[in-house]
């Protein structure tokens, strides 16, 4: 059953949530770059996204994404206006796209750059044959490795249409038609979602360097830590359930190290913390009792001489965050295989959650990611 009439609201858990009377949700559902505290609606399960970079507040942690079929583009250049002259960062291809560009790759990196994606739905893009139809496929897709409870599409019905992709009818709709009695009590809607993600990035506090005791600014580059004339870095290898607060006190303890990296072909040496790493790992996302089968089947077969090879810890994938995105646009040195954004971990949230901590290297953050999910896997040997 559509739930394109209800309008007025974003439906998010089976309930009417009205954004409007809870802006603190609407971080909590992003969760962007949070130091401060969080506050849930009734209802709404504690487990979502935490993050891995809290200094990273670049153009790729806020960019909205556009999506419109030709024949709407006048309304489309109006929300793309609207939405700059509110201080959002967005993309739109008829205004973004340089010329002399590849038109196609340029609009797929900018889906998976953008924090949000604002499918402008009438009945041309609903049933008209062209891009407009793979771009919508391709937030979906990613829609799909997110945790449950985020947001990144956001469905915008400028005429009465129904949409033929299924995987939005569990997506509550946005009504922006008759447009002149809604547009902008529509935009402000749509800003009530954008606009909290943003002021959570500003109000970030101050983090602390954990070796040297300095404070410093959030939002500043933190120095790597150096391997060189000091002790080797020691990371906890045995499987842990961890919170929240656990990992945000991780991140301070174990973002920019200094690696030291030996290429062996299949694994990659990590001299500064004598972790041993697959230089790719497995083709495809994996279950979490797939990816464990993995590990089995990588230490039966002897990889590269070994048996004792195993899923990394939330520390240990850490240690290969870089604090900037390298080539391929990933946080991960390019030693190794790109293939493996997102990579499971041997850590869980609780005993009994079905929920384990993965690290997602695109997004340069520590995510919470459902076992029945699917999550690459890069094992590690001490």
């Amino acid at each position: 059953m559509s739930n394109g009439s209800q309008g007025d609201n974003f439906n998010s858990n089976g309930g009417n949530m009205n954004i409007a009377q809870d802006r603190g949700l609407a971080i909590q559902i992003n969760e962007l770059h949070l130091h401060e505290q969080r506050q849930e609606s009734p209802g709404k399960s504690a487990l979502s996204a935490l993050p891995a970079d809290k200094a990273h507040t670049g153009k790729d942690s806020e960019q909205v994404f556009v999506c419109y079929a030709r024949e709407d583009e006048h309304l489309a250049r109006r929300l793309y206006r609207d939405l700059k002259q509110s201080g959002v960062p967005t993309w739109i291809a008829c205004e973004d796209i340089l010329p002399g560009q590849r038109w196609k790759i340029a609009i797929k990196e900018a889906i998976q750059r953008s924090a949000f994606f604002l499918a402008i739905l009438s009945n041309y893009s609903v049933s008209k044959t062209g891009y407009v139809q793979k771009e919508l496929r391709e937030a979906l897709d990613w829609l799909e490795r997110m945790p449950p409870s985020q947001i990144f599409v956001i469905p915008i019905r400028i005429e009465d249409c129904e949409p033929q992709d299924e995987r939005l009818q569990e997506i509550h709709w946005l009504d922006l038609f008759p447009l002149k009695e809604r547009y902008e009590d529509g935009l402000r809607r749509i800003l009530q979602v954008l606009r909290p993600a943003r002021e959570a990035r500003e109000s970030v506090g101050t983090e602390f360097e954990i070796e040297t005791g300095q404070e410093r600014t959030a939002g500043a580059t933190s120095p790597k830590h150096t391997s060189k004339d000091s002790r080797l870095i020691s990371l906890r290898s045995a499987p842990q359930t961890l919170s929240r607060e656990d990992v945000n006190k991780l991140e301070k303890h174990y973002r920019g190290l200094q690696n030291d990296f030996e290429d062996r072909g299949a694994v990659i040496v990590d001299h500064a913390t004598a972790l041993s790493w697959q230089q790719s790992g497995s083709a495809k996302w994996l279950s979490y009792a797939a990816a464990h089968k993995y590990v089995e089947d990588l230490n039966r077969q002897k990889f590269a001489g070994y048996t004792d090879w195993r899923l990394p810890t939330i520390p240990e994938l850490m240690s290969l965050l870089e604090p900037e995105k390298q080539l391929y646009g990933l946080h991960i040195d390019p030693i190794f295989d790109p293939e493996q954004i997102w990579c499971w971990s041997a850590d869980t949230i609780a005993v009994s959650s079905g929920l384990a901590w993965f690290v997602d290297f695109y997004r340069g953050r520590v995510l919470l990611g459902y076992f029945r999910y699917g999550g690459y896997v890069r094992c590690v040997r001490s």
